[in-house]
């Protein structure tokens, strides 16, 4: 069964008619299941979809006792008294059979009206990070004001009015508008008034009552709160802009301010870099890229061959600047230490003889003073080639130690002065926070796979495929000089923090697998090296990019966790099976099941599934 998540919010009520007699019925699964009627405005895909259906296990955290799960009078009464917002999720087993599941539920007690519903895209200092005065000033000049992910943003999807919430509740509403652009990368709604931008409040409105808030950034409306609005903006709305531009002019002057910060016009660049080298990635992957690599001692880019594993890595290089550099290393399968990797000490000639590849002459121009203003990305090419445990070993060693601590040892430190070039080459290495580490590797029958010591410093990425017919809306513009110094890299952009800032419930799923993990195999679990690695990937999440914290959580399983659940079916079926008898279901989807709070783990999902395809196939996986 293939299923997507569509991440626009929706409002909705127990559909009181359901299908056939009933809205409300036990399943194959001896789970209740219901129908959802949508009282909003839906995205256009699902205009024609009169019902969604829904699962009692999905409200787990909004009833007191279990119990009311099981009853279905008492869960009819307990749903016919509230409305949801949520999700959908659409599952898809044939061509023909497709369900649209209600995902991320929230529940919220019914306020007394039996309207439709319109969306309205609500801002705050507080989601978005603008000043009110700087929001209103974007909305003036028809500048993009910013994402909201939760809304619907297509081409008919324009909001006649947009609302700002001010921080000791208020609202004030701007419009009316007549057409919108959605800047997918960074900018979100770029809202096109006609005539004259008008503005009421700030204020207190008696309506905020009758409406339904949507995780701060959307508001539900009634149908006739949301007409009044639209003519109270005509009538009494303070014209705070208009055609004539000398009207503009004369507002008050704001001061300038970026409406994204520095790292997202990076990210917007480098998706531009991406898109010239003729690549077809997601926002979502570039962005998990970029945060893997300031967040990771080691990223390994895995997949099939020929998805631009390599060529990625070389837009990376190209989007930060011509002043930094990048050096590709061609692994070579007789590698077995790590002399093959960086050198020998020749004692008949006393000489250091560094390996022909370059790398050493690298780190010690890239730990010259004046060089710690200069990014060196080093990228291991098909790192699999070899046993990457063995000739990387003292790389695994040093990068996970503290700056400053990380030191690579070429030779022995009383032998620099009897060396003729002992001076060219130190004994020891500073490997500083101006050298990234990245590898790419294949998956077939001429490579090794990853050991549990690889495995755990490393964030290894399977490339999204994206369809092919993308390629053909690739388009070359112009690239723009732009230069992002290492001081702003290892500044702005990254956060090493030690102190851990992982959620409660973030931490007790974490738990949970490590002891569902450790019951069936001693060898697996999730370690507390693996928990701070989670945590410093998660702070390094743009605020404001396409990945979201959920998204983000989601992959960082995949990559960090996931990766290691490898060996016979006997010891991981327990943990990876999957079934139509919720009683069958292994150990870890059922405790992934029991966090949906925290998202839906669609990768993570994805992957599990793959490998009980594996274990069903093969008797293993790896």
């Amino acid at each position: 069964m293939d299923w997507t998540i569509n991440n626009v919010d929706i409002l909705g009520v127990l559909d009181s008619q359901g299908i056939g007699s009933s809205s409300m019925f036990l399943n194959s699964r001896g789970e209740l299941q219901f129908y959802i009627r949508p009282i909003s405005n839906v995205p256009e895909q699902f205009v024609n979809v009169k019902w969604f259906t829904g699962f009692a296990s999905r409200l787990r955290e909004y009833v007191e006792d279990d119990a009311i799960l099981r009853d279905k009078d008492a869960l009819t009464a307990f749903l016919e008294e509230r409305v949801l917002i949520f999700k959908v999720q659409v599952q898809r087993k044939s061509r023909d059979e497709v369900y649209y599941v209600a995902s991320d539920i929230r529940v919220r007690m019914r306020n007394g009206q039996r309207n439709t519903f319109f969306p309205a895209p609500m801002y705050s200092a507080q989601t978005h990070g603008h000043s009110f005065d700087h929001f209103q000033r974007l909305l003036m000049e028809r500048r993009p004001v910013g994402r909201i992910d939760n809304i619907a943003s297509g081409r008919s999807d324009t909001p006649e009015f947009v609302l700002w919430q001010h921080e000791d509740g208020s609202i004030s509403v701007f419009g009316p508008f007549q057409s919108h652009e959605y800047i997918y990368g960074y900018g979100g709604f770029r809202l096109e008034w006609s005539d004259s931008l008008r503005r009421i409040g700030p204020c207190r409105p008696d309506w905020l009552d009758d409406c339904y808030d949507a995780n701060g950034t959307v508001l539900f409306i009634p149908w006739n709160v949301h007409h009044d609005l639209g003519a109270k903006l005509l009538e009494e709305g303070s014209v705070i802009a208009s055609k004539d531009r000398d009207m503009v002019q004369r507002m008050t002057p704001i001061p300038p301010e970026d409406t994204v910060s520095r790292e997202l016009q990076f990210l917007s660049h480098f998706r531009k870099v991406v898109e010239s080298m003729g690549l077809n990635l997601s926002p979502e992957a570039l962005c998990n890229f970029h945060v893997s690599m300031k967040s990771s001692a080691l990223t390994i880019l895995a997949g099939l061959s020929g998805t631009g594993k390599s060529k990625l890595v070389q837009a990376y290089a190209k989007a930060l600047g011509p002043r930094h550099q990048l050096k590709f290393i061609a692994v070579q399968p007789s590698w077995t230490d790590s002399a093959d990797l960086l050198g020998y000490v020749d004692l008949q000639h006393m000489v250091y003889r560094p390996a022909d590849n370059g790398l050493v002459d690298i780190l010690v121009r890239a730990a010259r003073r004046e060089q710690v203003g200069c990014l060196y990305i080093i990228c291991l090419d098909e790192m699999n080639l070899a046993r990457v445990e063995h000739y990387f070993s003292q790389f695994l060693s040093v990068l996970e130690r503290d700056p400053g601590e990380r030191r690579l040892t070429l030779y022995n430190k009383e032998l620099q002065h009897r060396l003729y070039n002992g001076d060219v080459y130190p004994p020891e290495v500073e490997i500083g926070d101006n050298v990234l580490f990245v590898g790419t590797v294949n998956l077939d029958e001429s490579t090794h796979h990853f050991s549990d010591k690889v495995l755990d410093r490393a964030n290894v990425i399977e490339l999204d495929v994206l369809p092919f017919r993308g390629l053909k809306s690739l388009r070359e513009e112009p690239l723009e000089d732009a230069e992002w110094t290492a001081e702003l890299y290892n500044g702005e952009f990254r956060r090493l923090d030690s102190s851990v800032e992982l959620t409660d419930r973030e931490l007790d799923l974490l738990w949970d697998l490590h002891e569902a993990m450790q019951q069936h195999s001693r060898q697996l679990g999730v370690g507390l090296r693996t928990v701070r690695q989670i945590d410093v990937f998660l702070k390094n999440v743009p605020d404001g990019g396409p990945l979201s914290r959920e998204e983000a959580f989601d992959r960082v399983l995949c990559q960090r966790v996931f990766t290691k659940l490898r060996g016979p079916a006997d010891a991981l079926a327990p943990l990876l099976r999957h079934s139509d008898d919720p009683n069958q279901t292994g150990r870890i989807l059922s405790i992934m099941d029991s966090y949906r709070d925290l998202g839906e783990f669609p990768k993570s999902r994805q992957l599990l599934k793959m490998k009980w395809a594996e274990l069903e196939l093969n008797g293993y996986t790896v």
